[in-house]
């Protein structure tokens, strides 16, 4: 979730009920961005902070939380715990000439901090695969030990790059080695700060990239990543007095809807390129051209800097129908086209289906064809 700068948000940890209403207050009417089966109600409700918080935190960090400018409202040092000398130095990984400073709890288990550190690794390599480098030179990752089994993402751009995510201590395992969490957040540092109104593009892009980045580096199957497509891009249409991604920044549009441009523009690219280019050579035009999460570009000019990668103008020409106005798709007719079947809890696919190949091309990698 893209939380404006300037917005009069709380120091990191001060979670009172009055603060959990100033940040919906900020983000727009509870009801509109946390959906129904969220947990979250419309205000506090008498329950603690930290329970609030963590519901909170459920229906919106499970998704990525994104609190980029909760420093620059609260102060020059408010979104980096004070130093704790409990805990161990941080672990310094060298990915693609990026370093990774992992910073991780004190009195770790041996098997769960190789399990964390692996986790981490694996992330950091699906981004380099999909974005060519890793966006940043330096980030700082807090694993945080957390209540609960539930993990989740903050990642913050300034003063430099770094994330904090919370672990339940009560994850299992296997939970945690294939948790999509750690590569959603990292995708957000390949693109630079827009401003307020395109949280959108941050969260869509984060939630459209990450699954086909591990699903390039073998670690999720393909099936996996059509299945959750399928089911979530309902989310994104536009309903009844939609103003446009730019102008409704409900959870659906947020996410799914951001997803749902991102998809649409890579489609796009497929067809005009004879599958041979899409998003993924626009995206990789940003990283090259110096942009990243550090850096702070308006819209137009992410956008622009893409299409010059890929060649062309589709990602400008589809923001121009998709920003202010609301743009459906028939996604039933869209999944027959790319031969994408529902199957039970899965997927199966139909190799004859006219725009088929587009689908392989999106999950290949670029020397792949």
């Amino acid at each position: 979730m893209l939380i404006p700068r300037g917005n009069g948000l709380p120091r990191q940890g001060q979670w009172s009920c009055q603060n959990v209403r100033r940040l919906r207050a900020a983000h727009g009417s509870a009801t509109e961005l946390f959906p129904r089966d969220s947990g979250v109600t419309p205000a506090c409700g008498g329950a603690s902070a930290g329970a609030e918080r963590r519901r909170l935190l459920a229906a919106v960090g499970g998704v990525g939380v994104w609190m980029l400018g909760l420093q620059a409202a609260a102060g020059p040092d408010s979104s980096a715990a004070a130093p704790d000398p409990a805990r161990p130095a941080p672990v310094l990984l060298h990915k693609n000439g990026s370093t990774l400073a992992v910073d991780l709890p004190a009195a770790l288990p041996a098997a769960r901090r190789a399990i964390l550190l692996a986790w981490i690794e694996e992330s950091a390599d699906a981004i380099i695969a999909y974005f060519g480098r890793f966006p940043v030179g330096r980030v700082a990752i807090r694993i945080e030990a957390a209540p609960g089994r539930e993990i989740h993402g903050t990642t913050y751009g300034e003063p430099s790059a770094r994330m904090i995510v919370p672990v339940g201590r009560e994850a299992r395992d296997e939970v945690l080695r294939h948790s999509w969490v750690m590569t959603h957040e990292m995708v957000h540092l390949a693109i630079p700060y827009m401003g307020e109104g395109h949280g959108w593009l941050h969260e869509g892009l984060a939630s459209y990239v990450e699954p086909i980045a591990r699903a390039r580096i073998g670690v999720l199957p393909v099936e996996s990543v059509w299945r959750d497509l399928v089911d979530g891009m309902p989310k994104g249409l536009p309903v009844a007095g939609d103003r446009g991604l730019d102008g409704t920044p409900t959870w659906g549009r947020t996410y799914w809807g951001g997803a749902l441009f991102c998809l649409m523009a890579d489609l796009e690219m497929r067809t005009l390129s004879d599958t041979r280019r899409g998003l993924q050579q626009a995206l990789r035009a940003i990283t090259g051209a110096g942009g990243n999460l550090e850096s702070e570009w308006p819209i137009e000019r992410v956008l622009s800097v893409a299409d010059a990668g890929f060649g062309g103008s589709v990602l400008s020409g589809l923001y121009h129908r998709m920003g202010n106005d609301p743009v459906t798709v028939d996604l039933e007719a869209l999944w027959k086209d790319l031969g994408v079947i529902r199957a039970g809890d899965s997927v199966r696919f139909d190799e004859q289906a006219p725009r088929a190949a587009l689908r392989r091309a999106i999950m290949q990698a670029p020397d792949a064809g």
